[in-house]
């Protein structure tokens, strides 16, 4: 019998060409975050705000995120979408090793 070893990254094989980001808009949703709810890959993780104790602010985990922009509010052209009503969340190019975005030539960041 074969053993097969896990590997919690399996399933981002493929290295997305956008990651998403926190901004400092980000206010936590008062503990209900609407993000955390439209993150299908549990990328979003609720944290302690340091600088605005009692408050929480929302944290982007990279090896979880997949760039699908579920998350972000406002979609190409401005359409608002399901994700974070603050306008907190962004997505921004992945830069490769050798300093180049990985987005297909014509290909623009999501709210950048």
């Amino acid at each position: 019998m074969k053993t097969v070893a896990f590997n919690k990254h399996a399933s981002k094989s493929v290295k997305p060409a956008f990651i998403a980001y926190v901004n400092d808009r980000c206010t936590g949703c008062g503990g209900a975050p609407v993000c955390l709810r439209a993150c299908k890959n549990g990328a979003l993780e609720l944290e302690w705000d340091t600088e605005n104790y009692p408050f929480k602010r929302m944290r982007v985990n990279p090896f979880k995120c997949t760039g699908c922009g579920a998350c972000v509010s406002r979609g190409d052209n401005g359409i608002l979408t399901t994700g974070c009503p603050w306008d907190a969340i962004r997505l921004m190019p992945v830069i490769c090793a050798m300093g180049r975005s990985r987005t297909a030539p014509g290909q623009s960041a999501v709210n950048a």
